[in-house]
């Protein structure tokens, strides 16, 4: 009965240590799996936080883009305004000098015709 009795205790201790055995390659792969998981996590944090400052880098570029466009309309409408005066400077010139041209052709006429006959 008592060897019985210690074959049964050692039938158990058998599958006790065999259950204990599952159970830590159990554990293990558990722990190991969870340490791949952090890895992983660890991984995609450090993507999120890469993807964050190419982000906040083209926003940035996006605005001194925005900001070059309007400083460069500014300027060529100023420029613009300043042809558009300046051709309206010409045009008034223009027209002066043809009045005067007109009225230089008048006087040059009336010379002519108040000329005495010797000097035609």
């Amino acid at each position: 009965a008592a060897q019985a009795k210690t074959l049964a205790s050692a039938e158990e201790l058998k599958e006790a240590a065999e259950a204990y055995e599952g159970a830590r390659i159990d554990a293990d792969r558990e722990r190991s799996e969870a340490e791949s998981a952090r890895g992983q996590m660890e991984s995609d944090r450090l993507a999120a936080a890469e993807a964050q400052k190419i982000a906040i880098k083209e926003r940035e570029e996006a605005q001194d883009a925005s900001r070059k466009y309007e400083r460069e309309k500014a300027e060529y409408e100023v420029a613009q305004q300043l042809a558009e005066k300046e051709m309206a400077d010409f045009v008034e010139a223009t027209a002066d000098a043809e009045a005067d041209t007109e009225s230089e052709d008048e006087e040059a006429v009336v010379v002519v015709v108040e000329a005495p006959p010797e000097e035609i």
